[in-house]
């Protein structure tokens, strides 16, 4: 159904046909005749249990973010207007809070761990499901899975592509170039979500072609807490790409927005401030939200004094007159208030194994990177 959909089904007829039907015939199905029917009557869906979690707790959802956007019409003649294409797992990161369905490089390190057998992330995650590992990740490959999805192009408003690292698959581009050659992009706005560490020598002629480019920046930190969070990264270079969008932007090449997805957990809290200072100036918005998958990574192991600090700094900046600040600053405090997950002993455990066992194959050491932590992991 969605990015953030539970591979928990509502209906008997759930997934069983998708692999083996076309977008269009599944778009028209019974199963998601149902799921709409169900929205509508105001029906809870054992899928969407992700957003009422974060409604329930006050915390923003995709639901609602998507309705701003295609809200609720009843009527039989539907076509499909926005597609959330993931090709793969190809990526170039190492990210604390990812896993081997969004990274190629996990993958790597999973086996290398052993964790392809015993994984410290099952059940901890929303998106979680039996076999997810043994997935085929390189279906972009064949051709005929792409011309597949190429046929919605002429139906489409809003075109979404995340990863992996779309900037670093050939696949993405490719699509691109067939939105353009079609003359479908002067109609298409595109959202694309990227790690911000690589700039395709390609893109900027390409977007330039479509209606709008949306850009969601993946960035969790700054200096030290980016290159632990975010490994192999180098905050350097990421800093210099922003700037590169920004001026592209300003210069008006592109219309559009700027956005960065900054996702709060134990290893940035601390740096969070910091961050929305940093970057705010060169992007336009900022969405923060709680990691709550997988739990173990909650911001809520932070010490105390962490946590009090960050808070007294929130409430200083919670009425600047700068309106990206502000926003950023209104949704971390949101945030802290909540505390949509409890801190255990037992997730402290899951937590301190995690990073130890990782860590231990990276060559690395945590307190070399976030010092303010490390006693959480002796």
């Amino acid at each position: 159904m969605c990015c953030d959909s539970r591979p928990k089904y509502t209906f008997a007829n759930g997934y069983k046909n998708i692999k083996n039907t076309s977008m269009h015939d599944w778009f028209e199905s019974d199963y998601m005749d149902q799921i709409r029917q169900s929205m509508l009557d105001d029906k809870p869906l054992k899928e969407c249990g992700n957003c009422y979690q974060n409604e329930k707790g006050g915390a923003p959802s995709l639901r609602q973010d998507l309705l701003k956007d295609f809200p609720a019409v009843k009527t039989k003649k539907l076509k499909i207007e926005y597609t959330d294409i993931k090709f793969g797992n190809k990526c170039n990161l190492r990210c604390k809070m990812c896993y081997p369905r969004s990274s190629s490089e996990l993958m790597k390190e999973w086996e290398a761990l052993g964790w392809h057998v015993d994984d410290p992330m099952q059940g901890t995650r929303s998106d979680y499901y039996d076999g997810y590992l043994e997935e085929n990740y390189n279906w972009p490959m064949d051709k005929k899975n792409i011309q597949t999805l190429l046929e919605v192009t002429k139906t489409v408003k809003l075109l979404k592509f995340t990863g992996g690292e779309p900037m670093i698959n050939p696949a993405m581009f490719e699509f691109l170039q067939h939105c353009v050659d079609k003359g479908h992009a002067k109609d298409i706005i595109l959202y694309i979500t990227t790690n911000c560490t690589k700039i395709h020598p390609k893109f900027l002629s390409l977007a330039q072609k479509f209606k709008q480019l949306n850009l969601r920046l993946s960035i969790d930190g700054i200096d030290k807490t980016y290159d632990y969070v975010r490994y192999p990264g180098d905050w350097n270079t990421t800093f210099e790409n922003v700037k590169i969008y920004s001026t592209w932007y300003k210069q008006g090449k592109i219309k559009g927005k700027i956005y960065v997805n900054f996702v709060l957990s134990v290893f940035n809290l601390n740096n969070a401030v910091e961050t929305i200072k940093a970057v705010s100036p060169w992007v336009d918005y900022f969405t923060i939200k709680d990691l709550t998958r997988p739990e173990f990574m909650s911001w809520t192991h932070a010490p105390k004094n962490i946590s009090a600090g960050v808070q007294k700094k929130v409430d200083q900046l919670i009425n600047h007159r700068d309106p990206v600040i502000k926003n950023a600053i209104v949704l971390l405090d949101g945030c802290l208030k909540r505390k949509l997950i409890q801190a255990t002993s037992k997730s402290h455990k899951q937590l301190k194994n995690f990073v130890n066992s990782q860590d231990s194959l990276r060559k690395i050491k945590i307190n070399n990177y976030l010092p303010e932590i490390s006693d959480l992991f002796d």
